[in-house]
């Protein structure tokens, strides 16, 4: 049962990041800042991986929103792998001729990314980048593998890190 409780609230947490994407996508004004939903694509991207997303979440919305939300960041490298990933997906017609447009401006850029929106893990301090390749672990860091805990108001990482004592670990043995 507390398995199960534990899926359904990871579930509830990627709706609610969602949501965030989805008005941004589909809605003419959003509320939010380039920077939150800069964090929140990172976090669905990350969660959701190589996996089948959950039934209602758009990956193509979700790629589309980072990759603006990148290039108006400065993150240009990172807005042009969005991009090519865009390139080989479905684009509804409205947004067709807006992504190519942003594709030939982003490549007239050069292909570097912001240094100060570069991620670094609180555990080991190392930069990792933006979307890790533990594709089956969600939203980690790439080097230690320490989840990144997040803030569900503003969707940056929280400088917490998980440490264990030897007292306890024996306890626990």
């Amino acid at each position: 049962m507390i398995g199960r409780s534990r899926s359904h609230l990871h579930l509830a947490d990627l709706y609610k990041a969602y949501h965030l994407v989805h008005n941004a996508a589909h809605s003419p004004f959003t509320t939010t800042s380039p920077q939150s939903l800069f964090q929140v694509c990172r976090y669905l991207l990350n969660e959701v991986g190589s996996s089948q997303p959950p039934k209602g979440i758009s990956l193509l919305s979700t790629i589309y929103i980072l990759a603006k939300e990148a290039k108006n960041l400065e993150c240009y490298k990172l807005s042009q792998y969005c991009y090519d990933k865009l390139h080989h997906l479905r684009v509804p017609d409205e947004w067709v001729s807006l992504v190519e447009v942003d594709m030939m401006v982003l490549y007239s850029l050069p292909s570097t990314d912001n240094q100060i929106m570069t991620p670094t893990c609180f555990r080991c301090s190392r930069s990792t980048p933006f979307l890790t390749t533990n594709q089956d672990k969600g939203d980690v860091c790439s080097s230690c593998g320490h989840p990144f805990i997040r803030s569900f108001l503003s969707f940056q990482v929280l400088p917490l890190v998980e440490f264990v004592t030897e007292v306890f670990e024996k306890k626990m043995n």
